[in-house]
């Protein structure tokens, strides 16, 4: 019996030491060209990733043209199923991190694709949180994380041929991802280094590049640079990732995204309940956000929609009233008429 009672031990000891954990942070900067090969935005964001074996968590600050913090975003999965998001506006006066009116949305995925050029997070998955997404692929088939065509709302079954280099074993992050577009290169993510955060190897930073082809329906001019597959390729966005500090364990207990404030939340998950995007159940917090199984969501959006019986001390007021409201009606009538 004691011998068992060992054997237990020492297996959750061996068990709990092999629990990949760590955080990432740093800055990263995007730049979107336009047509005619100009710069036509640079985006910057501050940014924070928490992983614990596989759920993450993913916390991106916007930087507004004063630099200074104006929209904090986070994004996280704790289940390899749903990802959850929360995001709102930096008010001014407010401490780092702090809103006062949030959005949250819950969608059925396990890879975070954003419905705008500026999304932060899919990127930063991909490069320093997709160990395990790379563990368990059995095609070569993956989603393009950069493309919006690829969100809930477009075509979140568009995939494309790719081919990737782990940092070290399957299981470990990508030390270079290339999506392919007719064979040609559509994207690439490359790591401009490697480092450590304990036993666990990272990239110390990377660049992503998505390249249209005079082939390919994405293709939009802009800086010619030279391509292995075809004989130009041009870049219409570019985000270069710094990593300023790595740690190797997580802090967060919790990998689910909170928020302070009011927050609404918005349950894009598929159900039988769902019959077009106008039905989605939708409920408001008032401080904070709540994280609902899909049933309690539905009801929390049917109660909420349902109007509020007017209480007694309401019908007494709306009756002293509405005598009044019938003369004033009448003399303006009168008025106009005259």
């Amino acid at each position: 019996m004691k011998a068992s009672w060992a054997c237990f031990i020492l297996l959750s000891a061996i068990l709990q030491a092999s629990a990949e954990e760590y955080e990432v942070d740093g800055h990263i900067e995007q730049t979107i060209y336009k047509r005619d090969g100009t710069v036509g935005a640079v985006e910057k964001s501050e940014f924070a990733v928490f992983v614990k074996d596989c759920s993450w968590l993913i916390q991106t600050t916007d930087e507004g043209k004063d630099g200074k913090p104006f929209f904090i975003r986070e994004t996280g999965c704790t289940n390899g199923a749903e990802i959850y998001e929360v995001e709102g506006k930096i008010n001014k006066g407010q401490q780092h991190g702090v809103k006062d009116w949030n959005m949250a949305t819950i969608v059925s995925n396990n890879v975070p694709v954003g419905q705008n050029e500026g999304y932060f997070v899919s990127h930063l998955w991909l490069m320093f949180a997709s160990g395990c997404y790379f563990a368990n692929l059995s095609t070569n088939w993956l989603t393009p994380v950069y493309d919006v065509n690829a969100s809930l709302q477009a075509d979140p079954d568009l995939k494309r041929e790719a081919k990737w280099e782990l940092v070290n074993e399957p299981g470990s992050l990508p030390l270079n991802v290339v999506y392919l577009e007719g064979g040609l290169t559509n994207a690439t993510y490359t790591a401009t280094g490697v480092t450590n955060a304990g036993t666990i190897k990272i990239p110390s930073g990377f660049v992503f590049e998505f390249r249209g082809n005079p082939f390919s329906a994405n293709f939009a001019p802009g800086p010619i640079e030279l391509g292995e597959s075809a004989p130009a390729y041009r870049v219409r966005k570019r985000a270069v990732a710094t990593v300023t500090a790595v740690k190797p364990v997580c802090s967060r207990s919790d990998l689910l995204p909170t928020a302070e404030g009011m927050t609404m939340v918005i349950d894009q998950r598929p159900t039988n309940y769902l019959a077009d995007a106008q039905n989605l159940p939708t409920y408001i917090v008032k401080t904070g956000v709540q994280w609902l199984p899909i049933a309690k969501a539905q009801q929390s959006y049917v109660a909420q929609r349902i109007p509020p019986k007017p209480t007694s001390r309401g019908i007494v007021v709306a009756m002293l009233f509405l005598p009044t409201a019938a003369v004033l009606l009448f003399l303006w009538l009168n008025r106009k008429k005259g």
